[in-house]
């Protein structure tokens, strides 16, 4: 028994994604933890650092991308809130866990109308995409008491 040719096209595509998908989360938690550990609050030189979830934040990535691309960007905002909430989840500032209160509509209000307009200026407004999606984030990043 053979697989049909779409199998083997989405197989082969998966397996040589997987390398680039793997660095590419390392990376990216590496640079969060970075950020985690130079950002500092009230003059305290320690205390900020951000909990380490590798194998979590890859599968966060993974499923975001894999939303994205099933529903054709329809899915793009639940997966940026998926992101942010496991990312400020995870934070703490002078010893004090963030919280993020963002919520999904939110996200859509925010984001799903952003995100065609970059597809409908071939790219150019991709910066301020991302400006915005980093805005949104710091918006509804809280400390908790």
């Amino acid at each position: 028994a053979s697989l049909p040719g779409y199998a083997v096209g989405l197989i082969r595509t998966a397996i040589n994604a997987l390398p680039t998908i793997l660095v590419s989360s390392l990376l990216f938690n590496g640079l969060f933890k970075w950020a985690q550990a130079n950002t500092h609050f009230c003059y305290e030189t320690n205390g900020s650092y951000m909990e380490r979830k590798i194998i979590k934040g890859m599968l966060v990535a993974l499923l975001g991308k894999l939303l994205g691309l099933v529903s054709f960007g329809l899915a793009n905002p639940i997966a940026i809130w998926f992101k942010q909430r496991f990312i400020v989840n995870r934070e703490h500032f002078s010893y004090i866990k963030m919280k993020f209160n963002g919520t999904i509509f939110q996200s859509y209000k925010w984001f799903i109308w952003r995100l065609y307009l970059v597809i409908v200026t071939a790219g150019i407004y991709y910066p301020i995409y991302l400006h915005k999606v980093n805005e949104w984030s710091i918006i509804h990043s809280h400390c908790t008491n």
